[in-house]
């Protein structure tokens, strides 16, 4: 993941690790400074969301790309709560992407959706944070994000357990102690 602390590859330069296809700011949908847009909450609406996308994690690449987009088996769909989060580009700013539409799931507050407009206001991006269940943390985390360029019919995937064979359990899902997030163990855990 590239390190965005500094302004040396942030907001809309191309990334190298993702062919050009996406932008260092739509990492996890967006990600880095939000400086450049004007954000405006436009409210919650129920809409069929990509979730608990366990299977994505236990097949290859090969499985689980196919030419324009991810294979649909192993994309789950679920009714979900979110609230809808416009940004639009402020007049002092400059952006490839003057307009964004985010999705962002009330349950666990992942923008797991995002459109992407051109200088004319026609979608260009699609952008997807996957997550998966896992329920021995017992959390939802991410897995993965796919960026979809609509106008070029090409796609990304920016993460992920793309390996033969499937992927594996790794270390950093072990499931956490029940006191993990009791105020005593949170504490003990924070740095001043």
């Amino acid at each position: 993941m590239p390190d965005l602390r500094h302004d040396r590859a942030t907001y809309d330069t191309p990334s190298s690790g993702a062919d050009a296809v996406a932008n260092y700011d739509e990492y996890f949908v967006f990600y880095g400074k939000e400086d450049r847009y004007d954000w405006k909450l436009l409210g919650k609406k129920e809409i069929f969301i990509h979730y608990n996308n366990n299977a994505m994690v236990h097949v290859t690449a090969e499985v689980g790309h196919q030419p324009h987009f991810m294979n649909p088996d192993i994309v789950r769909w679920e009714l979900h709560r979110v609230w809808v989060v416009d940004a639009t580009l402020r007049s002092d700013s400059r952006n490839v992407v003057p307009h964004r539409r985010y999705y962002v799931d009330e349950d666990t507050w992942h923008a797991t959706l995002g459109d992407e407009c051109d200088g004319q206001g026609n979608i260009w991006k699609v952008d997807m944070m996957f997550v998966e269940n896992r329920p021995e943390l017992p959390a939802t985390i991410f897995s993965n994000v796919v960026i979809y360029n609509l106008q070029a019919n090409e796609y990304v995937t920016l993460d992920g357990s793309w390996a033969d064979p499937p992927y594996q359990q790794s270390l950093d899902s072990r499931p956490v102690p029940p006191n993990t997030f009791d105020p005593q163990s949170m504490a003990a855990e924070s740095q001043f």
